[in-house]
């Protein structure tokens, strides 16, 4: 809620204030929250950083894509959910 929310939208009402292109700005806050989101999963380095830069990556642009918060929670939620399938196994 907090990245692909509050911050989403704060990032990328910034940079359309500062005239930046829509396409852009949409691009760089992906980029800039999923940065900021592998950031705060600390312990993270190497491979499991440059992973979740990813992964950050892909649940910012079904953000961007669906306009809601709620399509990337429950793929966060589905991909969570699978890699504890798999760690159990």
């Amino acid at each position: 809620m907090l990245f692909r929310g509050l911050l989403f939208w704060l990032v990328f009402e910034l940079l359309t204030r500062l005239r930046i292109s829509n396409v852009a700005a949409l691009s760089a806050t992906v980029l800039l929250i999923a940065v900021g989101f592998a950031f705060s999963h600390i312990g993270r380095t190497g491979l499991s950083l440059y992973i979740t830069i990813l992964t950050g990556t892909a649940f910012g642009w079904m953000r961007a894509q669906s306009e809601s918060t709620t399509a990337a929670a429950v793929m966060h939620a589905v991909y969570n959910l699978v890699l504890s399938y798999i760690a159990t196994f």
